[in-house]
């Protein structure tokens, strides 16, 4: 019995190891099979280096703002971008001032005697621009200061040097008076009446100018002809030599025998006679004035030059209407 269990009983334990080892092949095989189908590990890309940003370029300045600019010809100074706006002064050619911004819409912004204006961009340049040359006839060498000078045209005097300042008075062609000093960005500076004022240069000369001829129709009446009524009055009497239109609407003429009273009626005729002299004038009454304290007639210069020197100033006179 022995002998025939042993063999099989050996079988069996061969057999099952053999199973045993062919199972444990079998699995690590499939092991191997597993390791060689897995996917080798991704190799993890690296994060991208940040790009640094671009740096933003410096604020660029607006071209022109802050810089003088200069007039290529005689400009006006706006209030406002637009031609229709009120008109704040006037830029004369190779005049200068700072531009407050670049050109915008053809206008630039300018700082005008302390007040902002505009204007007109084809008209400026950053380059300084010569002044024209003055005619031989206009003042402008600088020896002229404290010399007379002569009006070719009637011409306003102005209390500052711009067309927009305060008007003081007016020369008559022929009229004169004496430089301050010589001619600067197209005016002169003049003394008139005892005031200090501008005049436009190209409207002045070194040289005498003569004054217009006398209409006839102001050649006075001899005043030994005439016939006076009323009341006679006394005063002083003035004379004047500018002005470019008279109270009456008539045009004003210095070499006119004419005069100017507070409440006569325009046309009136008055003979007036120098009581120091005993001279007389017969004048018409076409304008309004004198409004200074003591003086009742203000004479155009030539009535009051045939009654006294133009020198005097003032004359003491007698008055009265004539018929």
């Amino acid at each position: 019995m022995s002998s025939t269990q042993i063999p099989g009983h050996s079988k069996s334990l061969r057999r099952v190891v053999a199973v045993t080892a062919a199972t444990g092949v079998a699995v690590m095989g499939s092991v191997v099979e597993q390791a060689q189908a897995a996917p080798a590990p991704t190799k993890q890309a690296s994060a991208p280096k940040p790009v640094a940003a671009p740096k933003p370029a410096g604020p660029k300045a607006a071209s022109g703002a802050g810089k003088l600019v200069y007039a290529t010809t005689n400009v006006n100074v706006r209030s406002r971008a637009t031609t229709s706006s009120a008109k704040i002064g006037l830029l004369v050619r190779s005049g200068h001032v700072k531009a407050l911004s670049a050109s915008s819409g053809g206008w630039t912004k300018v700082l005008y005697k302390g007040k902002v204006g505009y204007i007109s961009s084809s008209y400026l340049t950053y380059g300084k621009v010569a002044t024209s040359k003055p005619a031989s006839s206009t003042a402008a060498a600088s020896s002229s200061s404290g010399r007379l000078v002569w009006a070719t045209s009637t011409v306003n005097v102005r209390s500052r040097a711009t067309t927009s300042s305060a008007k003081i008075g007016s020369l008559t062609k022929g009229a004169h008076v004496k430089a301050l000093a010589a001619s600067s960005g197209g005016w002169t500076k003049v003394l008139y009446q005892g005031k200090v004022g501008y005049a436009s240069s190209g409207y002045l000369s070194y040289s005498k100018v003569s004054a217009p001829a006398r209409p006839a129709a102001t050649v006075s009446r001899s005043s030994a002809r005439v016939t006076t009524t009323g009341a006679v009055g006394t005063c002083k009497a003035s004379f004047y030599g500018y002005g470019s239109q008279t109270a009456s609407g008539e045009r004003f003429n210095s070499s006119a025998m004419t005069a100017a009273h507070k409440t006569f009626r325009f046309g009136t005729h008055l003979k007036v006679t120098n009581r120091a002299n005993g001279k007389s004038v017969v004048v018409r009454i076409n304008d309004r004035g004198p409004y200074v304290s003591g003086r009742c007639l203000d004479l155009s210069t030539g009535a009051f030059s045939r009654i006294a020197s133009t020198s005097a100033g003032v004359a003491s006179v007698t008055y009265q209407v004539v018929k």
